[in-house]
């Protein structure tokens, strides 16, 4: 709703997909989609106001490598690649071929895990960490200023054990680890939301 009081318009998408998977030994596989979505009456939040894009459309791909890639090493890849277009604008027809707000063209994960095993611990302690990629985005219809890309890297520890019979598992997660500084997404030029500084968790889970 609009400072005036006007609702607007429920956003309507139709996606296009066609996808295949390629298994490239026992335990390691892959994973390819391409798509295309045509958006109608999309609402970005512009300058404090809220307006409508009449008519997008984002094209892009993506693939994922996940599996067991040596004994005890575990791999989680991926990619995409999106191409997002203004398609339609009442408000300023300059922004038709556009990118959209706050689309990232590509992105990107690579985390790695090691499974630890001790004959004087019992149970099973896993190690990993990897990082995440973010590229450049535009900040407003007109793509006027773009919003730099960054890469955050995180790390996590678990031990899966047993206590008086029930299954638990204890968790450590680290996100930004190095406690970067990045921006999320922006509104206008002087309204920009920050990435969350470093986080440390500690969690623990029984199953019964």
């Amino acid at each position: 709703t609009d400072d005036d009081g006007n609702v607007a318009s429920t956003e309507k998408g139709t996606t296009y997909e066609v996808g295949a998977k390629w298994q490239v030994v026992p335990a390691v596989s892959a994973t390819l989609a391409l798509y295309r979505i045509d958006e109608k009456d999309m609402s970005v939040f512009i300058n404090g106001v809220t307006r409508n894009i009449p008519k997008a459309r984002s094209t892009g791909a993506e693939v994922e490598i996940n599996g067991e890639v040596a004994k005890d090493w575990n791999l989680t890849a991926t990619y995409s690649y999106d191409k997002t277009e203004i398609v339609e604008d009442n408000l300023n027809p300059d922004n038709v071929g556009n990118r959209l707000v706050n689309a990232p063209t590509n992105m990107g994960s690579l985390y790695l895990s090691h499974t630890l095993r001790f004959s004087w611990l019992p149970g099973e302690l896993r190690i990993g960490g990897g990082g995440r990629y973010v590229g450049s985005r535009a900040g407003d219809p007109e793509n006027s200023f773009t919003m730099p890309d960054y890469t955050v890297a995180d790390a996590f520890a678990t031990y899966d054990t047993k206590i008086d019979g029930q299954k638990v598992k204890f968790q450590l997660n680290v996100k930004n680890m190095f406690d970067r500084v990045y921006y999320t997404s922006a509104a206008s030029r002087l309204f920009v939301s920050m990435g969350d500084a470093r986080q440390v968790s500690v969690s623990s889970t029984l199953t019964f």
